[in-house]
């Protein structure tokens, strides 16, 4: 379901990308950040980093690791040594 607000930069939210994309791109319901300010010329469009709890094969440069204590209380973030990748 798409949300009816633009949501403040630096926001956590739940997307759903199962209609999104085919195998084997991500495929699944995972937690965003997003990461662009509102638009005064274009609204109901926002720029979204998907959070992993997995670490990267290869850490490039823009692989940020992101400290347990910013992640919200959330049984997605349960069970995996607090440690997430954006």
């Amino acid at each position: 379901m798409a949300i009816k607000f633009h949501p403040q930069r630096g926001a956590m939210l739940m997307c759903d990308f199962t209609d999104a994309f085919k195998p084997p791109e991500m495929v699944k319901k995972r937690p965003v950040i997003v990461v662009s300010p509102r638009s005064r010329r274009q609204s109901g469009l926002c720029t979204v980093v998907p959070i992993s709890t997995k670490e990267p094969v290869f850490i490039e440069k823009h692989h940020v690791k992101i400290d347990s204590r910013y992640l919200p209380l959330s049984p997605f973030f349960q069970g995996h040594n607090n440690q997430c990748w954006v």
